[in-house]
């Protein structure tokens, strides 16, 4: 159990590996088979279809984040103070995952990524309880705290520049601290604020 577990965690890092390096399509099941050092048939075995490999990898990653997100969080707190530290944290993922942070983006602007954006599937009164940024966000939207516009273009607003500064750090090597994580946060919330 432990060697398939294994190879299924290799062929995973291998295609957010090689997502990042060559996108998505460039990221083929014969260099994944390469770079995770097993059979392309094994890839098939584990998850199917290549799409399903991918859905696998964004669904896991959207749970880590998740996970993430949920530490520490106060739920009582007034909706910016809660917006901010979900932003943040966001924000934090982002910084230290940058290989993930490539994945996720180019899988969001697929076509078998747009079919499971949250965002663009969000209807007001669904459950959404596995994306607590989407929830807070509705949330305050109702509070009258953040703009009444579309989920697409709320959430947009948010991690469009949060994984805009990211992916900059990344590719520049620019230097980050504190304040200039707040000032990025604090501008995603102007941005929204009702």
């Amino acid at each position: 159990m432990k060697a398939i577990s294994k190879k299924r965690d290799a062929i995973i890092r291998a295609t957010i590996e090689l997502s990042a390096e060559k996108g998505i399509n460039g990221a083929t099941t014969v260099l994944i088979a390469e770079r995770a050092q097993t059979a392309e048939v094994t890839i098939f075995r584990q998850f199917k279809t290549k799409e399903a490999l991918l859905h696998t990898i964004f669904d896991e990653q959207i749970e880590n984040m998740q996970k993430f997100l949920l530490i520490d969080h106060d739920e009582t707190l007034p909706i910016k103070d809660r917006f901010i530290d979900f932003t943040t944290k966001i924000l934090r993922y982002f910084l230290d995952k940058a290989l993930e942070l490539s994945f996720l983006e180019q899988y969001i602007h697929t076509p078998i990524g747009w079919a499971r954006r949250p965002d663009m599937l969000y209807r007001d009164g669904e459950n959404f309880a596995d994306y607590p940024l989407i929830n807070l966000v509705s949330e305050g939207v109702k509070q009258k705290a953040i703009k009444n516009l579309s989920m697409p273009a709320l959430i947009g607003m948010v991690i469009g520049p949060l994984g805009a500064f990211a992916r900059e750090c990344h590719l520049k090597g620019l230097e980050f601290d504190e304040q200039s994580i707040n000032d990025v946060v604090l501008a995603c919330w102007d941005g929204v604020e009702a």
